[in-house]
Parts: C-alpha cells; structure tokens; sequence
C-alpha cells in the first residue's frame, strides 16, 4: 500500500480497494515520502490495532490489564 501512498498516480490494484478510505485519510494529516511511508504505516496501523483491542476487551481495565496492554503496545 506504501507504493500507492508514494506516487502520483492513485490508480490502484483491486486486491487494497477497502482501504482507500482510509488511505485517504491518512493523506489528510501526513505527507507521504519513500523515505517516511512505512515508519507512517506502522504507527498508524498500530493505532488502528490499538482500538480494536481497546473495543473487543482483551485487556481488562484495570491495573494489571493496562500495565499488559502497555507492554503488548510497546512490542509492535
């Protein structure tokens, strides 16, 4: 998806149509570099999973739950 975010051209593969919303919304708030795009995805992708683990209750909210939470944060 890198590649898309990086060229002029946003014609696109069929097979990452369902992100191109969210590619676009990421263009609202970076500037996308070859330099900078996979250091850009991989803190944005990070946040996306830090939702779906907040929202499907994985980690317990409370003490123990967020210090684990944290450190499985810390990993990726």
């Amino acid at each position: 998806m890198g590649r898309y975010l990086t060229k002029q051209d946003k014609t696109l593969d069929p097979s990452i149509d369902k992100h191109v919303e969210w590619m676009m919304e990421l263009e609202k708030t970076h500037t996308f570099t070859k330099k900078n795009v996979d250091s850009i995805l991989r803190e944005e992708v990070g946040l996306v999973f830090e939702k779906v683990l907040t929202c499907c209750g994985v980690f317990k909210l409370n003490e123990s739950g967020i210090k684990s939470f944290m450190k499985f944060i810390e990993t990726i």
